[in-house]
């Protein structure tokens, strides 16, 4: 597998499509205690680059959409909330997950369980750059969503 454009690099992420991860070795490493249960490695190469990265494949599917409470989009983008809610007890750990029923979005829950296995929280102690999180819902009140 390659990556077709490695200009597009973002900080410490590679841009990929349908939200996969592709970092180096190093900065798999600097996370692995945040994904070792969530994310499959997997070796990728990259065009016109003899370095070897890492393509983070999330092996950790979720049925955790409140589908009672969540607001999806008009046709056609009736597959995709616009407003979200979760189901709080499938969420008891910080992880890298995708639901079920919107599969190709990646999620990340943070706050929850042992600081030092929690992604967001160890991307922004270590100042990493690359990637763009959005705040969905809130377990303990409403953020415009939940």
């Amino acid at each position: 597998m390659a990556v077709h454009d490695p200009l597009k690099k973002r900080g410490e992420f590679l841009f990929f499509p349908l939200e996969f991860l592709v970092t180096s070795p190093v900065t798999t490493e600097t996370f692995m205690d945040c994904i070792r249960t969530d994310v499959q490695i997997l070796p990728v190469g990259v065009d016109a680059s003899d370095e070897d990265y890492c393509l983070w494949n999330i092996v950790n599917f979720t049925d955790a959409i409140d589908l009672e409470r969540t607001a999806f989009g008009p046709p056609p983008f009736q597959s995709i909330p616009s407003a979200w809610a979760f189901k709080a007890d499938r969420l008891s750990r910080a992880m890298l997950f995708r639901d079920q029923r919107c599969p190709a979005i990646l999620l990340v829950t943070t706050g929850v369980g042992d600081p030092d296995t929690d992604f967001y929280r160890r991307y922004h102690d270590l100042g990493m750059k690359g990637l763009t999180f959005d705040l969905l819902w809130r377990s303990d009140g409403p953020s415009g969503a939940g």
